[in-house]
């Protein structure tokens, strides 16, 4: 991925980890994908996807993103965005994951578990290895303060 003063990014799916209802933070954490796109000064979220368009309009509109769609397929072709949130239901990652490495997408943001079955994540391992992408799979919150806090108490223990 090639460096730039801003990254276009999409959001496909619009539950709760995606940004459509907001979760609290005590640290001021951003626990959502619309919420640290949002933050970002390099990143532009310009579209949202979700097959219910009642859910895709209340992310847009929560988050005030441009253009929002009911077939994420139609969202990458028209946004052409430079990263995709894969937010859908975990036995929907596979298909939404092959096509955004299909559509050339540079950098996938797959939230976990990657899949609901081993042989379905080794194809999609096996897919992004081959591929240009840049993927990143949301099982950690290494960046949560709660976490930094416990890595240092156990690092002075």
């Amino acid at each position: 991925m090639t460096s730039r003063s801003r990254y276009k990014a999409a959001i496909i799916g619009s539950g709760s980890i995606a940004g459509r209802v907001a979760l609290p933070s005590k640290t001021g954490d951003r626990l959502t994908h619309a919420g640290a796109y949002k933050a970002h000064s390099k990143i532009q979220l310009v579209a949202s996807a979700d097959i219910k368009s009642s859910h895709a309009k209340e992310l847009a509109e929560r988050w005030n993103i441009p253009k929002y769609y009911t077939d994420y397929l139609e969202m990458i072709k028209d946004v052409r965005p430079d990263i995709v949130s894969i937010c859908v239901d975990t036995n929907e990652h596979k298909e939404v994951f092959m096509q955004s490495l299909r559509s050339k997408i540079p950098a996938i943001f797959c939230e976990k578990p990657l899949s609901d079955n081993l042989s379905s994540a080794v194809k999609m391992q096996k897919a992004a290895d081959e591929s240009d992408t840049i993927v990143s799979i949301n099982y950690h919150r290494r960046w949560n303060q709660t976490f930094k806090q416990l890595k240092q108490k156990l690092v002075a223990n």
